[in-house]
């Protein structure tokens, strides 16, 4: 069962005891679309920003039009179970955001518990991981997107908040670009933090201009580079939507 939580001190004391919450905003209920944040928790060598991801998150819901609930995930598995319960009510998945700490692999929460690309196996860093069974891989959500459990709008847009989600040849932005063939909004540097005060509606912006979306038509991958200038979630979003309503008018 989903719980949503009322005052901040509430949200920030549920998630420091592990408890399954939600913030949403108050018209949820009645929006067409799920505009959802999954903000990774429990890391074990940065535990500390769990309390960060979980503001901030709470903070764009608040603040941006184009998201209107945030979820904690503290494994790989949880965040699928969750979407699946989002999708129950008959609604579609317009934007789904991973924000947290990650790399080319995938997103890392819980120890070796995280959402990883479908090869990343126990041989990586010197053969010293051991999988819990509580982590998912890029084909688990496949697997749910096919059997219609997790359903997505025909515009659904992907972005992973993280740092070094893409690179070159196999990584977890492009992989999950393919398989879902959704647009994907990744970077292969670091994620900066802008709080609202800084940048408007803006919470999240990307060092380096480096944030670019990848798609694939017809299996061929393409890039969509939007944009010379740090740029947040909510931003890189309009400008994908904006893109495809150039080429219908092509």
């Amino acid at each position: 069962m989903l719980y949503f939580p009322n005052s901040t001190n509430k949200r920030v004391h549920l998630l420091a005891s592990n408890s399954v919450f939600i913030y949403r905003k108050q018209d949820f209920k009645t929006q067409p679309y799920i505009d959802v944040i999954f903000f990774g928790i429990n890391h074990p060598v940065y535990p500390f920003d769990s309390k960060i991801f979980c503001e901030l998150s709470i903070e764009l819901v608040e603040k941006s039009p184009y998201f209107n609930i945030a979820i904690p995930f503290h494994t790989g598995k949880e965040s699928i179970e969750k979407l699946k319960e989002l999708c129950k009510n008959g609604k579609k998945i317009r934007h789904l955001v991973f924000y947290g700490h990650s790399g080319y692999k995938g997103f890392f929460v819980e120890k070796e518990s995280g959402f990883y690309t479908d090869t990343y196996s126990h041989s990586d860093e010197g053969k010293k991981l051991k999988f819990t069974g509580k982590e998912a891989r890029i084909k688990h959500l496949v697997e749910e997107k096919n059997n219609k459990r997790i359903v997505f709008d025909e515009n659904a847009i992907v972005v992973l908040a993280g740092c070094n989600t893409y690179q070159k040849g196999e990584s977890f932005a492009n992989d999950l670009a393919k398989a879902l063939q959704i647009p994907v909004v990744c970077t292969n540097q670091k994620i900066v933090i802008y709080h609202t005060s800084e940048v408007g509606e803006e919470l999240l912006g990307i060092e380096n201009k480096t944030f670019v979306a990848l798609f694939y038509e017809k299996g061929e991958k393409k890039i969509l580079d939007f944009s010379k200038t740090k740029i947040g979630i909510s931003e890189a979003i309009y400008k994908i939507n904006e893109w495809k309503k150039l080429q219908t008018h092509k």
